[in-house]
């Protein structure tokens, strides 16, 4: 509850600033918040898969916290797996009626399914 409570103060100190769009990496930002998470559980063997040069234009703050939030998510759901396997990549859609990126997290942990 704690966490919870100091990541939705972070959140609230964060949306408040003035949003400052730049050319954000998102495959080294991923890489450096892996890297503080993996530095406060060295105990833990995750395989991390990162596709490289992934850029958006945002607010790096904002996506940090974005991305913070889905790597603990796969860290923490993983937990009983001996090896986790976490990727982040992109995937086009080739609908030429809808040209979007899609950015996905993907971890071998415990999920859902949606029906």
């Amino acid at each position: 509850m704690g966490t919870l409570i100091e990541d939705l103060l972070l959140l609230s100190r964060i949306s408040r600033s003035e949003m400052r769009y730049d050319k954000v990496n998102l495959s080294e930002l991923v890489q450096e918040v892996s890297g503080d998470i993996q530095a406060a559980q060295p105990e833990r063997i995750v395989d991390l898969s990162v596709v490289l040069e992934v850029f958006v234009y945002d607010d790096r703050n904002l996506m940090r916290v974005v991305l913070e939030n889905l790597l603990q998510n796969a860290w923490k759901f993983t937990s009983r797996h001996p090896t986790a396997q976490i990727s982040f990549g992109i995937a086009q859609n080739l609908d030429q009626t809808l040209a979007q990126t899609t950015y996905f997290m993907h971890d071998d942990g415990a999920g859902f399914i949606a029906t």
